[in-house]
């Protein structure tokens, strides 16, 4: 499943507590399970309330971290890390 945020429309990056709480939910779940688990365990509960820009940050930041850790998990698996 290919996910993107469309650059388009406004969205708000996460930064500081709420990046590092995403990132640290993500470092729990393999880097190969599907994105849509992904997205559910790092999902904030009072997602609805959120503003919509920030909910597409949301989704832009879990799929960054998901890319960074697969890249990771890639190149150890592969022997060149």
């Amino acid at each position: 499943m290919k996910a993107y945020v469309n650059p388009a429309r406004p969205f708000e990056r996460l930064i500081g507590d709420n990046r590092g709480i995403v990132r640290q939910i993500l470092g729990r779940v393999h880097c190969c399970a599907p994105l849509k688990e992904a997205l559910l365990k790092s999902r904030p509960k009072r997602m609805r309330s959120m503003p919509v820009a920030l909910r597409r940050g949301w989704v832009l930041c879990v799929l960054e971290t998901r890319d960074e850790y697969r890249k990771t998990y890639f190149d150890v698996m592969g022997g060149r890390l």
